[in-house]
């Protein structure tokens, strides 16, 4: 009898081995197959480096206002409504002024609607630069912007209201410059259109600045010399190099 039970015992000793041994080497394949798994193939083909994304219209420059594309609703109400301003402000700007007032309605009325009728930049619209269109600017010509308003809009205004003649007609096309472009925006007008307004406006407005830095006196002086080469600025690179130049070359024409 204990030489059965003997026998018995290393029988379950040799099984309990053998299922260890066999365990063993399970656990050990499997931790081959994984290290095998995340070493590369040399047979196969190399991975391609990811593409970047193409940049879009608004990346190409940080004082590029975005182009978009337009949604096909125009907004009837609203540009009657500023254009109704509009027409009131250029009216009141002739009783004092109407070789300037003539110049007004061409930068307003005339060209701007002329250039629309036609299709210059396909797929592509400009919604203005006003607080909708803030939050997807480069901080770059988002502080250009507001440079303008205390510059070009606080500070003459200030003037303006102490009597400047030269500040208040500052103050004057600057607003109804907005206005336009209100305008365009709400009517989706081709982005060569929506140009005309602020490029005709801001070139006038520069040759106001230099007949305000002239009769200004004191203080006033220093934001009319600021004003001038501010606009300046804003008419020769920010307007025409960054963002109308680039729309007549042929690929500036395609959607990004």
């Amino acid at each position: 009898a204990p030489s059965r039970r003997d026998s018995l015992a290393t029988r379950e000793i040799l099984e309990w081995e053998a299922h260890e041994h066999d365990a063993a080497q399970i656990s050990s394949r499997a931790r081959m197959n994984k290290t095998a798994s995340k070493a590369p193939d040399p047979a196969a083909a190399p991975a391609k480096p990811a593409t970047p994304s193409k940049p879009t219209r608004a990346a190409g420059h940080p004082l590029r206002v975005e182009l978009v594309k337009p949604t096909g609703r125009k907004d009837w109400l609203t540009a009657f409504a500023l254009l109704s301003i509009l027409l009131a402000m250029t009216f009141g700007f002739a009783q004092f002024n109407q070789t300037e007032a003539v110049f007004l309605v061409v930068a307003n009325f005339v060209l701007p609607p002329l250039w629309a009728c036609f299709d210059l930049t396909p797929g592509l619209t400009w919604k203005g630069v006003g607080p909708p269109q803030r939050k997807s600017m480069h901080p770059y010509l988002r502080g250009f912007m507001t440079t303008a308003a205390v510059l070009g809009l606080a500070l003459p205004l200030v003037f303006a209201i102490l009597g400047s003649y030269p500040a208040q007609g500052h103050v004057y096309l600057l607003v109804m410059q907005i206005v336009g472009e209100r305008i365009s925006a709400a009517l989706e007008w081709n982005a060569l259109a929506a140009y005309v307004c602020p490029t005709l406006m801001t070139a006038h407005r520069v040759w106001s600045s230099v007949r305000w830095t002239a009769k200004a006196v004191g203080p006033e002086v220093m934001v009319a010399a600021l004003n001038f080469i501010f606009w300046t600025f804003n008419l020769v690179y920010v307007l025409g190099y960054v963002n109308v130049l680039p729309l007549f070359r042929p690929t500036a024409r395609k959607r990004d």
